[in-house]
């Protein structure tokens, strides 16, 4: 009987020691002064870190464990510690899309999608000539050109004028055909340069100016214009000898220096050197 009564005084005081550990999830209740009566406590919400004074936590569901009905911070009491709370902010669906309208496309503008298609070689689709404006069919040329895609070049501007009326092919200017042909004399395109001979001889032919290009300022130009010039085949030593009677002091230098790389094919022009 005596180790019964002496473990019997141990379990007594093992049950007053748990029934006054408190083991609460979440933050503790304050005593209260009176049954439902409502008390300020110590609330810890996102501020750094900081514990500001707040209102008394929402019911407790289950063993002390807080459910709040809206989801973000702790509301900030008034005259409370100032701090810098995290806030969520939501932007309704309606203010959203009056917010954010896209920009109407201009209709007059041109078609960057198909203009990069064509300078990357492919071929414009079926009723392009219907669906395109006349910017994106100009965009569409130059950038065929610049690339040295000729196949994409001679289905936008054909070689037969009943083709370029029926497509409705649109013509460069004399501007623009004059700084394609420089680009591409110039070397300075990453293409092949067979490629390049090729896009040169069909902007000779679309009238691209020789003269133009033969009295450029850059002498690097010029020296490759004499090269091109040189190389246009039975008619070159013509084309040369009648680029001499230009009045700009470079282009009859590099109609003379092409007529000087035809070497013997130039002796017929050697009236027009003299």
């Amino acid at each position: 009987l005596g180790w019964l009564k002496k473990l019997g005084a141990l379990l007594h005081k093992l049950a007053a020691l748990f029934l006054s550990a408190r083991m609460v999830v979440g933050p503790s209740k304050p005593p209260t002064a009176s049954k439902g009566a409502a008390s300020a406590e110590q609330v810890r919400e996102h501020s750094r870190g900081q514990v500001v004074a707040g209102p008394a936590p929402p019911p407790t569901s289950g063993a002390g464990q807080v459910r709040r009905g809206v989801i973000g911070p702790v509301p900030r009491p008034p005259g409370g510690t100032a701090g810098i709370a995290f806030t969520e902010v939501h932007q309704s669906k309606a203010a959203a899309s009056a917010g954010g309208k896209a920009k109407e496309k201009d209709p007059t503008a041109a078609d960057t999608v198909a203009v990069t298609n064509c300078r990357r070689g492919e071929l414009p689709p079926s009723g392009w000539s219907s669906k395109w404006n006349e910017a994106t069919r100009q965009a569409a040329l130059v950038g065929a050109i610049e690339a040295a895609q000729m196949h994409v070049v001679y289905a936008l501007r054909p070689r037969s004028d009943v083709f370029q009326e029926s497509v409705g092919s649109t013509a460069l200017q004399q501007a623009e055909l004059d700084k394609l042909l420089r680009l591409h004399v110039s070397g300075k395109t990453k293409v092949p340069k067979q490629r390049s001979q090729e896009v040169v001889s069909w902007l000779l032919d679309e009238g691209a100016s020789l003269e133009a290009i033969c009295a450029d300022t850059e002498f690097g130009i010029r020296a490759a214009a004499a090269a091109v010039l040189a190389g246009l085949g039975e008619g070159a030593g013509a084309k040369a000898a009648a680029l001499l009677g230009s009045e700009d002091w470079r282009c009859r230098g590099t109609a003379a220096e092409a007529l000087g790389r035809l070497g013997k094919a130039a002796a017929a022009h050697g009236a027009e050197l003299a």
